[in-house]
């Protein structure tokens, strides 16, 4: 969006705001504005709603917003930050997608099998007549009424008999996890994520000078995010098996900085105002 019209729409906004905001807030509340969500993807932008929750504050403020602008053109980064939640976690079983349980093989799932005294038929033949359908003097047999098949005593007459494979659940448990739903995993590592706009030139001087990965305390972490120039825009969990960082060495509750993107391109995700920084995860 253009300036001039991104600038109008921030003051447009901020009526209906109160002092002492953050960018985190205002996203929060952009997300479920109508009228600013139905201009996601078409006038609204990634990078536009990012300055909507930066600029904001500011114009509540009493900042120069214009000015403040063209910092933020210059200055904004992307930052990736992850911690170390877990060594050698369990994942969802790729079997059964997390769920226990596997469609029973033997009755595909129906909970019922084929009844094999009378082959589903339901019937099976007399033993009265042996299937004649006549006694011994040659009238109709009382038993079948002279059709040689009486109804199947295993099944009912039904055809069919429950699955005793899964009790006529129609599942079992998942061979691969054995119910559990998950599995475990070796050489891996469980960790949060925490992605992270702003436009201070401290902090982007702080992490443009890092090598990655870097330690860094939770304090680091906590100024960054926190103040009114940075915003939290994703958090994620995710299971790294390739451990191309180096990270399995570190203890867990070890917090490290990933990835920095001094130019993000800025994107989002879907409609529901979910933002990501194209090609800045790990």
């Amino acid at each position: 969006m253009e300036k001039g019209k991104l600038l109008s729409l921030v003051k447009k906004l901020s009526l209906s705001y109160k002092n002492g905001l953050h960018p985190g807030n205002v996203l929060g509340t952009l997300r479920e504005n109508k009228f600013v969500r139905e201009l996601f993807g078409s006038r609204i932008s990634g990078e536009d709603l990012a300055y909507l929750c930066f600029l904001i504050p500011q114009e509540k403020k009493g900042r120069d917003i214009s000015e403040a602008y063209d910092i933020m053109k210059s200055n904004l980064f992307g930052v990736s930050i992850a911690t170390i939640v877990e060594h050698d976690p369990n994942v969802e079983c790729p079997s059964c997608e997390g769920a226990g349980q596997n469609g029973c093989e033997d009755c595909m799932g129906d909970s019922y099998v084929t009844c094999d005294e009378c082959d589903g038929s339901g019937e099976v033949m007399c033993d009265e007549c042996d299937g004649s359908g006549e006694d011994s003097e040659g009238n109709a047999c009382d038993e079948c009424q002279g059709s040689g098949q009486v109804s199947c005593h295993d099944c009912g007459g039904d055809g069919h008999i429950e699955c005793n494979s899964c009790d006529s659940t129609g599942s079992v448990d998942c061979h691969n996890c054995d119910g559990n739903g998950d599995i475990a995993t070796n050489d891996s590592i469980k960790l949060e994520y925490l992605f992270v706009l702003s436009w201070n030139s401290k902090f982007r001087d702080l992490f443009d000078s890092m090598e990655q990965p870097k330690v860094i305390s939770w304090e680091t972490v906590t100024k960054l995010s926190d103040n009114s120039q940075s915003l939290v825009y994703f958090t994620d969990e995710i299971v790294d098996e390739d451990d191309d960082n180096g990270l399995l060495e570190l203890q867990d509750d070890t917090t490290v900085f990933i990835t920095v993107d001094l130019e993000p391109v800025i994107e989002l995700r879907d409609t529901s105002g979910v933002l990501t920084v194209r090609g800045l995860y790990v």
